[in-house]
């Protein structure tokens, strides 16, 4: 069981971490305050592209 859990709307690509510094300064600040994401392979796929927008993160005991 999670003490939180913090589901998100957002058009932040996890995809792009790397490349896109808004999407990796928003990473650090969940990942500094403990919140771990738990989607981390793409969830939208394409011929061209793959992204990771669907961001949902817990926090605490991580058996979830």
């Amino acid at each position: 069981m999670c003490d939180q859990i913090l589901a998100t709307d957002q058009n932040f690509d996890f995809a792009k971490i790397n490349t896109q510094t808004n999407t990796s300064d928003l990473f650090d600040i969940f990942y500094s305050r403990n919140f771990i994401p738990t989607i981390t392979k793409p969830t939208r796929i394409t011929p061209s592209s793959t992204t990771i927008i669907d961001n949902i993160y817990v926090k605490g005991n991580n058996n979830f």
